[in-house]
């Protein structure tokens, strides 16, 4: 996972104060987001968990092409 952390992006959008990461499946190009909710809206959340979110960022995507991609299931 250390090897593709650069393919999960996070971003902290103070006018909302939500932050969120992105992934895009390299099959599609389909982009997968969804905020992140942490406690107090604490932008160094983003940091402090990075690696739990790649995790949850790459569950999403290999997910994502089990369900996409993978002839066995269409």
């Amino acid at each position: 996972m250390d090897a593709h952390a650069g393919a999960v992006g996070t971003a902290w959008d103070e006018g909302t104060g939500t932050m969120h990461y992105v992934i895009d499946c390299p099959r599609c190009g389909g982009r997968i987001q969804h905020e992140v909710k942490p406690r107090w809206g604490d932008p160094g959340f983003l940091e402090e968990f990075g690696e739990e979110i790649r995790l949850v960022a790459f569950d999403l995507l290999l997910l994502h092409v089990e369900d996409a991609h993978d002839d066995a299931h269409q």
